[in-house]
């Protein structure tokens, strides 16, 4: 096991995502890995505690269909732990790296106690809806561009400059 794996699964088999941790709480980065093998994400947790000193949990997934396998999630919660792990990973993936760098811009703007100021609070929500919203045009451009659309109804030429 080493790092070089442990990005290339998770460029293939992982995630990253805002989730909010409870009622009440402020959102928090969320690095997982998905899998239907357990013992592969046991072998990746305990590298990563014995490499960094961080704690990850492995959830069950609930099936979506009786005639499927089980599947299994490796989550890392938590802008410390994430910047860690953001920083050992190369990822490749472009959305991937764009968004552990969303990550760390997020983490500059969030108080250690977790609280946001008003200003702070409406800066963050910009940060995270200006990213999705730039995927978002990212992909119908993707869309607009392999369905060959313009050849069809006249779109107007579309350049996102990020």
């Amino acid at each position: 096991m080493n790092w070089e794996y442990i990005t290339g699964f998770f460029d293939a088999d992982g995630s990253v995502s805002i989730v909010k941790k409870g009622e009440g709480r402020q959102k928090s980065p969320q690095i997982s890995f998905h899998n239907n093998e357990i013992d592969i994400l046991i072998a990746i947790q305990a590298f990563i505690f014995n490499e960094l000193s961080i704690k990850g949990f492995i959830s069950t997934k609930k099936k979506a269909k009786e005639h499927h396998g089980q599947q299994y999630d490796l989550k890392y919660i938590d802008f410390a732990k994430c910047t860690v792990l953001a920083d050992k990973m190369a990822t490749i993936h472009p959305k991937k790296k764009k968004r552990f760098e969303v990550i760390k811009e997020l983490q500059a703007l969030t108080p250690r106690n977790g609280k946001y100021t008003e200003d702070t609070n409406h800066q963050v929500l910009y940060k995270m809806n200006h990213h999705l919203f730039v995927e978002f045009l990212q992909s119908l451009v993707n869309l607009q561009q392999a369905l060959h659309l313009n050849d069809y109804l006249n779109f107007p030429n579309i350049l996102i400059i990020l």
